[in-house]
């Protein structure tokens, strides 16, 4: 019994470990072959378990996922709004689509849905005379507070580098600028 255990050892060890075998399963019973292969497999073998898994812990790395999500708003609104600038009590229904209420159209991560609007009738784009409550008189001198393409402090437009009468008051002059007139500050709207 000893002897045949001894057999199947031997047997196992030079069929199994110390032969090459290839994808068509073909047996090579070159010895030196055969230990090249298996070297080379405990090479490959020891650099991933010894380099990857337990000296670098390579077990342990993460990674962040990357990705993009869009949120969109879809649907209409039925607004009920005042149509004067005065308070006469005169309603008017508005059917709003997503860019007139979605404001900006775009947002980082989020979106923003707006539940108020402010209307000014009766402006147009153009050049006029910044308000008095501005309080950006001038004199036509190099101090003045208006210079041209400087935004005004309100940001409703930019100044021109002029200096104009007021529509408000005519014995003063204001800065002129480029944009939405007359001003929503302005008196004269």
């Amino acid at each position: 019994m000893p002897g045949s255990v001894q057999n199947a050892l031997h047997s196992f060890f030079f069929d199994v470990v110390l032969t090459y075998s290839t994808v068509k399963l073909v047996k090579v019973p070159h010895t030196y072959i055969a230990i090249i292969h298996r070297i080379l497999q405990l090479i490959i073998f020891a650099y991933i378990i010894g380099y990857i898994v337990l000296w670098k812990k390579g077990y342990q790395q993460i990674q962040e996922p990357h990705g993009t999500s869009i949120i969109k708003v879809k649907g209409i609104a039925k607004v009920t709004g005042n149509n004067s600038t005065f308070y006469t009590g005169d309603e008017t229904k508005y059917v709003w689509d997503t860019p007139e209420y979605e404001i900006p159209p775009i947002e980082n991560n989020a979106f923003f849905i707006a539940t108020r609007q402010t209307v000014t009738y009766g402006q147009t784009r153009g050049l006029c005379p910044t308000a008095l409550a501005d309080k950006l008189f001038c004199n036509g001198t190099a101090t003045d507070p208006c210079k041209k393409g400087q935004p005004t402090p309100n940001t409703f437009g930019y100044f021109t580098g002029k200096c104009v009468e007021s529509e408000e008051n005519a014995t003063m002059k204001v800065c002129q600028m480029d944009g939405w007139c007359p001003e929503e500050l302005s008196s004269s709207m």
